[in-house]
């Protein structure tokens, strides 16, 4: 019998209402959850050899001394001294962390996680993470000694939180994902399969591996973007019937100008006349030098489409002022042909524009 979300995580109602929420409910959404950052805990130092330059540090120290004492303020200020091999002291401080004060058992060891300072020239971690460096539960086994991935926390529910169910139960969540590209193709890109990539990006076992996996993740959604695209391409390019551009036509309408088409402009006019005679939708951009005549070239396609085609056109411009003097132009040469032109515009009465789109 296959398990529910909630019986595959072992966790509570709530935490599984929290997820839901926050748009996760099933095994495939929670490893989709990826990691926001990275932290490199590969390297345990001794406190002589801490640095203060913003970075994530660890060092093992034995709990030589914690007492908590409670600001004027009404704060709860917890104070740990740390002792490692060689005999170095590092000084540990927590703010309103009681339950740390609690869990922290003296003469044991730990591995202190954070970014260490100098206060008042004395070496110090404030609210860093500890683990048990004696028999650490298996989720703990993986905060030290290793890349550890530092999760989004999601409506109260931590980093750490995340990360321990996740990594307790990486082996049961990937049982539910399979890779839509097939081995041919990803062996051809030098790609990892999704699972191997999820486990790498959850659990890595390098950066080079976290490098390797993002790439994965990435090339996944460009390529569904551009499936995406094609896909819709393809939508509106079915084929359509064809039949002959009618030459004369536009012969005849462009006697009607009072000036002749430069050859670019004709070569232009001319392909978009083609493009809408080949059996499928046309997507076209026309581009030109301010004052060159992309607007009189538009404006024999839209003339073609109304009057061979039985269609519309629109003419959009971004400003309102520019749509006046193109409806002018427009108007003093379609309105003598009998092509209605109306302008349609912000600022237009609701009246006005009701009739228009009628």
């Amino acid at each position: 019998m296959e398990k529910t979300f909630k019986q595959l995580l072992k966790t509570t109602e709530q935490y599984i209402q929290i997820l839901k929420t926050g748009g996760i409910s099933t095994p495939q959404e929670l490893l989709w959850y990826l990691p926001r950052t990275y932290e490199d805990r590969t390297q345990i130092k001794t406190i002589d050899q801490l640095v203060q330059d913003g970075t994530v540090q660890t060092v093992k120290v034995e709990i030589t001394k914690k007492s908590m004492i409670t600001t004027p303020k009404r704060k709860k200020l917890i104070q740990m001294t740390g002792v490692d091999e060689k005999g170095q002291t590092v000084h540990l401080g927590f703010l309103n962390m009681t339950y740390v004060l609690r869990n922290t058992k003296t003469k044991q060891r730990y591995y202190v996680v954070g970014s260490p300072i100098y206060d008042k020239s004395k070496r110090t971690y404030r609210h860093p993470e500890l683990v048990p460096a004696q028999a650490p539960s298996p989720s703990e086994e993986h905060k030290v000694g290793s890349i550890y991935p530092i999760y989004s926390e999601l409506q109260g529910i931590s980093a750490g939180r995340f990360h321990k169910k996740i990594y307790e139960h990486l082996d049961e969540l990937l049982v539910h994902i399979t890779d839509p590209l097939p081995p041919a193709f990803l062996q051809k890109y030098h790609l990892p399969d999704l699972p191997a990539a999820l486990r790498e990006l959850h659990a890595p076992q390098d950066l080079a591996a976290v490098e390797h996996a993002q790439s994965r993740i990435y090339f996944g959604k460009l390529l569904q973007r551009q499936l995406i695209s094609l896909t819709h391409k393809l939508s509106y390019q079915q084929p359509k019937t064809t039949d002959q551009p009618d030459r004369e036509g536009i012969k005849g309408f462009l006697s009607h100008l009072p000036f002749e088409l430069t050859k670019a402009q004709k070569k232009s006019l001319k392909e978009i006349i083609d493009d809408l005679h080949s059996g499928r939708s046309m997507l076209r951009l026309l581009q030109g030098d301010v004052g060159s005549g992309k607007t009189i070239v538009a404006a024999v396609a839209a003339w073609y489409i109304i009057t061979k085609n039985k269609g519309q056109a629109v003419f959009l411009a971004p400003l309102e002022v520019l749509a006046q003097q193109q409806y002018r132009s427009l108007a003093k040469l379609l309105l003598p042909l009998g092509v209605r032109v109306e302008l349609l515009t912000g600022s237009s009465k609701p009246s006005e524009k009701k009739r228009i789109k009628q």
